[in-house]
């Protein structure tokens, strides 16, 4: 199982990772920083789709530590919707088009136009508590493991 967790609070991705290990071993778990960093390995996904994603809504575009190339033009909101602008990438190739996804956000749902969050990608407030989290993991989890006929993975 592959999971690819896409946030730029390292403290937040730890914990995260940490739990997901816990959880799911032995998932091979994949971090993306930053909103470029994801732009730069959209392609990889596509060829190698992970089961799950787990997108924050709110990333930097880059680390301000490095030297990388400047934000495209539709990258004018401060990150404040890079997690869609993220799953757009992902779904617009038939590759990864299906894979489950989740945002985990500081936002709550009336910060968002209707229609703006795809129907079928959960979003879980980073406040919730993690039994919150876990259970919407385990939902997406398993009906990616009955889609593509796959025992369902077990939680440790």
């Amino acid at each position: 199982m592959r999971i690819l967790v896409v946030e730029d609070i390292e403290q937040q991705a730890d914990w995260l990772c940490e739990k997901l290990r816990e959880s799911y071993h032995p998932a091979e778990l994949q971090w993306v920083r930053t909103e470029s960093e994801f732009h730069a390995r959209v392609e990889e996904f596509r060829k190698n789709p992970p089961d799950l994603a787990i997108i924050d809504m709110m990333l930097a575009w880059s680390d301000p530590m490095l030297e990388v190339p400047d934000a495209p033009s539709d990258v004018t909101d401060d990150g404040r919707r890079a997690g869609l602008r993220c799953i757009r990438l992902l779904r617009a190739d038939p590759r990864s088009a299906k894979i489950r996804i989740i945002i985990r956000t500081v936002l709550e749902d009336i910060d968002f136009d209707e229609g703006e969050v795809p129907d079928d990608v959960p979003l879980v407030t980073k406040e919730s508590d993690s039994e919150g989290l876990f259970q919407v993991i385990r939902k997406a989890l398993t009906e990616h493991a009955e889609e593509n006929r796959k025992p369902a993975p077990r939680l440790r």
